[in-house]
């Protein structure tokens, strides 16, 4: 598994003073029993102890161990359907964002900081959440990428889900992106 290291480069955030988390070689990702439990009722959900808020796994996707050696920042969960084919849960601030306005400035200073425009930042929301996003392409592997970083203030943090899928899996990837966005739950 392999995700683009440009797009996770450390920043400061100038309006909360807050070191953005998507920088460091530490890297970890549970196994399957531990970041999804299931009833025979419900789709899978995505519960991991270190993070604030559960998910909903997309179907198809699984849980993919990080190419420690080619991945920047700490990745909690990673599902995917291949290596390049992903969605990664970041920590991006060790606190919650207080405002939309504060969120979005700090997803700002992050994407331009990764040579993305402030005017590709939008604020939306997302299960009554707001969520900063924009998009990227990149290329892991000789392969080109486009990415859908969206950061959102949830359980105590803010956090950055990353959506990353080639040209042939982009529908899969996005669908499964909205899947995981729509049905966030805090803690």
């Amino acid at each position: 598994m392999r995700l683009p290291s440009r797009v996770v480069a450390p920043a400061v955030v100038a309006l909360t003073g807050l070191l953005l988390a998507g920088c460091g070689a530490s890297v970890s990702v549970g196994d399957d029993d531990e970041t999804v439990a299931r009833t025979d009722a419900e789709p899978a959900i995505v519960d991991q102890a270190d993070i604030g808020f559960t998910f909903a796994r997309p179907p198809g996707f699984r849980a993919m161990k990080v190419d420690a050696a080619n991945t920047s920042g700490k990745v909690r969960v990673l599902l995917g359907i291949d290596d390049n084919n992903l969605i990664a849960v970041r920590q991006f601030a060790p606190k919650e964002m207080p405002s939309a306005s504060d969120l979005k400035a700090a997803t700002v200073s992050f994407a331009t900081a990764n040579g993305v425009p402030a005017s590709a930042v939008t604020v939306g929301k997302r299960s009554g959440l707001d969520v900063a996003t924009f998009d990227t392409a990149t290329k892991v592997d000789g392969a080109s990428t486009a990415n859908v970083e969206s950061v959102f203030a949830i359980g105590g943090a803010t956090w950055q889900l990353e959506c990353q899928s080639t040209q042939d899996h982009t529908a899969d990837v996005r669908k499964a992106c909205d899947t995981a966005l729509d049905s966030i739950k805090p803690k």
